[in-house]
């Protein structure tokens, strides 16, 4: 779960919760959509949250416009939280500012060159 600070445009990882891939993916319908799953993550967002399919198409609506507003921020990424329990070398203290090359975060997590 992230948490986002507008003032200081940092986005802090406050908690990781496993979910099986149906559940994740109603995190990112967008996602999903692209991927020609979002019928069925629809359905189960309507099963967690006993909602109809409008209230349900409203929330993805309002999630989708605030991912949106989030997306044309850049963010500085704090995982301080978290020294305990990751390591990223490029990033000893866990904080990487937005202008920091992202995806080498990403490489540096999957293992990948």
């Amino acid at each position: 779960m992230w948490a986002f600070d507008v003032a200081t445009k940092r986005q802090v990882l406050t908690a990781a919760v496993p979910l099986c891939r149906t559940c994740h993916l109603t995190q990112h319908v967008g996602y999903a959509r692209r991927e020609g799953l979002e019928d069925d993550i629809v359905l189960r967002i309507m099963e967690l949250n006993g909602w109809s399919v409008a209230e349900t198409a409203r929330a993805i609506s309002q999630a989708e416009h605030l991912a949106s507003r989030r997306g044309r921020t850049a963010w500085d990424l704090d995982l301080t939280r978290w020294r305990n329990h990751i390591e990223l070398p490029d990033w000893p203290e866990l904080f990487i500012p937005a202008d920091a090359r992202r995806a080498a975060v990403v490489r540096t997590i999957t293992g990948t060159p």
